[in-house]
């Protein structure tokens, strides 16, 4: 038996997220999914945006699947895979991709659209806020040896936020930065930001 929450509406975590565990195992799988036990999830404000269409986030969050289970990240343990499931067996450690339409596409067709952040995990495909669940192989990748859970669970989304200003200082871009504090902005600068914003002292300004 396993856990999860649930998204029933867009109207904020308070009302619409729902506890349910004593979930049925799923017994059966289709050749290219693969069974994960979940040992961390993280949040992005993501989610946030998605429980919360009246919020300022509403036109870029987009509508869910009728009780969804929220969260693009997480990390686990590889516990069954469908017959036709190749980069995984029983007992690997991967991480959730937030996009699993991305990883059947190359080159520029491998860009990101707003269509496939919006057919990803935790809202159109079931995410991580369950203790197991069933993923397209396309929806995970290897997790790093030298992480624990809650550090893997963490990589996809913020992780790669991170990753691509990095990237983007290297190329020459001018990378500003937004934050909650001081010390925080400083350290943003000391790795390279060329300018910093405080969300809490600027929330209209800002984004």
């Amino acid at each position: 038996m396993s856990r999860r929450w649930t998204l029933n509406g867009q109207s904020g975590f308070e009302k619409c997220l729902q506890y349910e565990e004593n979930i049925p195992r799923t017994s059966t799988l289709a050749s290219n999914e693969v069974l994960v036990e979940l040992h961390a999830a993280s949040l992005n404000y993501r989610e946030l945006a998605i429980a919360n269409t009246d919020g300022p986030t509403a036109a870029r969050a987009g509508p869910i699947r009728p009780n969804i289970v929220p969260g693009s990240d997480g990390a686990g343990v590889v516990k069954q895979v469908g017959a036709a499931v190749s980069a995984f067996r029983p007992g690997d450690r991967v991480i959730t991709h937030l996009a699993p339409n991305l990883v059947e596409r190359s080159g520029d067709e491998a860009l990101p659209a707003y269509h496939d952040i919006a057919d990803g995990l935790g809202q159109v495909v079931d995410g991580t806020l369950r203790s197991e669940g069933v993923f397209p192989e396309t929806a995970l990748v290897s997790a790093p040896e030298s992480l624990d859970w809650s550090e893997a669970a963490t990589l996809t989304c913020s992780g790669l936020t991170a990753w691509n200003s990095l990237l983007a200082l290297a190329a020459g871009a001018t990378v500003v930065a937004t934050t909650s504090s001081e010390d925080k902005a400083k350290r943003l600068r000391d790795l390279g930001a060329k300018a910093t914003v405080s969300y809490r002292e600027n929330p209209e300004d800002w984004g």
